[in-house]
């Protein structure tokens, strides 16, 4: 354990916050225990204005997509796009000259997350994953910018907010989200057991046309396609 870390993150977010966010991700290495909090956001308390006249922004196109995926600090692989595109999904960026400095996908079909769940947003919501600031871009709050013109832009297509799961130990996260604007949801639980997880997902989240679910095993899936050819 890094003391110097803990003690940076007892001095921003107090010690009970702190040792809270150290429990769930030593649970999460251990058993692989998960709490992941939803937040919505259809407002933004920051100055949409680019920190430099260089900039340009806007959805990005496959083939640049693509050019841009091939260097490996992105993560982006060729399976994931092809994944992402057959689906729909948008990736919205900001460019500094010709240089991604920072982007974020964005779906509104049921789209897989981490831990083996998937996230569908909602009719009048998009659900924004995989996001990436290069490293000499980080602390502008260009995350937070992509997002919020990605949604002046989906508005026009009748969706009215942005949906986001953060993992609850990753408080340097979900206090940059709150600050800009987001309205914490609730929370989601995941848990294995056996050859199975076990999934609850809070009320407030429900009521709120967001569905977090188990995604279905390779197994199930052939199975369902036999089902569907027969």
């Amino acid at each position: 354990m890094n003391i110097e870390s803990v003690r940076r993150s007892f001095a921003r977010f107090g010690w009970s916050r702190s040792l809270r966010a150290k429990g769930l991700e030593i649970l999460g290495r251990a058993v692989d225990f998960h709490v992941l909090r939803v937040e919505l956001m259809d407002r933004f308390f920051i100055d949409l204005t680019l920190p430099s006249r260089r900039y340009t922004h806007g959805f990005l196109g496959e083939g640049a997509i693509r050019r841009f995926a091939e260097d490996p600090i992105v993560d982006m692989t060729p399976a994931f796009i092809d994944d992402a595109l057959s689906r729909g999904d948008r990736c919205y960026a900001i460019l500094d000259g010709s240089v991604l400095a920072s982007f974020r996908w964005f779906g509104r079909q049921p789209t897989p997350m981490e831990h083996g769940l998937s996230c569908f947003a909602g009719a009048r919501r998009v659900y924004v994953y995989h996001g990436f600031t290069r490293p000499q871009y980080r602390g502008r709050r260009l995350h937070a910018i992509v997002a919020a013109h990605a949604l002046e832009i989906f508005r026009t297509e009748g969706v009215d907010g942005i949906i986001g799961v953060v993992d609850a130990s990753n408080l340097s996260s979900m206090k940059s989200h709150i600050r800009v604007g987001a309205e914490d949801l609730g929370a989601c639980y995941a848990l294995p057991a056996g050859n199975r997880t076990l999934l609850h997902v809070d009320a407030s989240i429900v009521r709120r046309g967001v569905r977090i679910e188990l995604m279905p095993s390779a197994g199930e899936r052939e199975g369902g396609a036999e089902r569907r050819a027969a």
